[in-house]
């Protein structure tokens, strides 16, 4: 039986493997973080642009029309709770949605040796 780790050409010819310094910034660690998001709901009633929507946390900014409460309480949320404007009550509501998680880094187009043993002729 011929063991696959014993051919370890293959790693050495592979650029994912390359003999060199890796340098982590903190982009790489921020971008590798599972990301919140929200579905936020404007009503009709009181909104020109209503309806519900799936955001990021990057929305709630003061250009917005969130105030530091407002972010703080949103901010708060756990995942399925919703929070419910002080200014608008239930016309504007924000409930926490699960998190998305960043691209797998192994689908990045380069082909991964297959786990199973090599079989040599």
């Amino acid at each position: 039986m011929v063991n696959a780790i014993a051919d370890d050409q293959w790693i050495k010819n592979s650029p994912r493997y390359e003999d060199r310094p890796v340098k982590i910034t903190a982009a790489h660690l921020l971008a590798s973080l599972p990301k919140k998001q929200f579905s936020g709901t404007w009503s009709e009633t009181v909104f020109e642009n209503d309806g519900t929507r799936v955001i990021g946390d990057d929305f709630f900014t003061e250009s917005h029309g969130y105030n530091d409460a407002d972010r703080r309480g949103i901010a708060a949320l756990e995942v399925g709770e919703t929070w419910q404007s002080d200014a608008y009550g239930d016309s504007h509501t924000v409930t926490r949605l699960p998190d998305i998680r960043p691209a797998d880094e192994a689908t990045d187009g380069v082909s991964e040796p297959s786990a199973r043993p090599r079989v040599r002729p």
